[in-house]
């Protein structure tokens, strides 16, 4: 964590140094330093490694073409790049705190399950199921019951009769 501030920090570096508050840099050079330096922070603060150097490199190459066209002047670009190789020694920093030591976990030891059985239950006495057959054949004939019911015509109203 505290190498990736001060990886931070140094990135904050990069900002000043790409200002247009000196003659060293102009307008127009800093409009198109900020992208980059913005891009480059935040590869940083996602801690991507790999992002963040392409960024530095494509800093470096704008820094070139911006001196190339005069938008730059010398002590700017000696600035900005000095403030990339900063970041860049923090990047080195960061990647080597960052990957985590692969470690082994011993597998647990556990005891075999164990398995408990009970002994079946015994049968039922004989009495037990003539009574579940005969159960069953008094339902049955109630159903009958119930269906030759609702086959007998019913007296309108409710079924009960008036009081004498």
């Amino acid at each position: 964590m505290r190498r990736s501030a001060l990886l931070l920090a140094a990135i904050l570096v990069v900002v000043p140094a790409c200002g247009g508050g000196g003659t060293d840099v102009s307008e127009a050079a800093a409009i198109q330093l900020e992208p980059e330096v913005q891009a480059l922070r935040q590869a940083a603060a996602d801690g991507n490694r790999e992002a963040a150097g392409q960024e530095l490199a494509d800093l470096r190459r704008l820094v070139d073409e911006l001196s190339a066209t005069g938008e730059l002047g010398g002590d700017g670009a000696r600035r900005i790049l000095a403030a990339a190789t900063e970041v860049e020694a923090n990047l080195d920093l960061l990647a080597s705190t960052s990957t985590i030591p692969a470690t082994t976990v011993a597998p647990a030891t556990t005891a075999p399950p164990t398995t408990t059985t009970e002994p079946p239950l015994p049968p039922l006495p004989p009495a037990t199921e003539d009574k579940r057959e005969k159960d069953k054949e008094e339902d049955d004939e109630e159903e009958e019951d119930d269906d030759e019911e609702e086959e007998t015509p019913r007296p309108p109203g409710n079924g009960n009769r008036p009081r004498d």
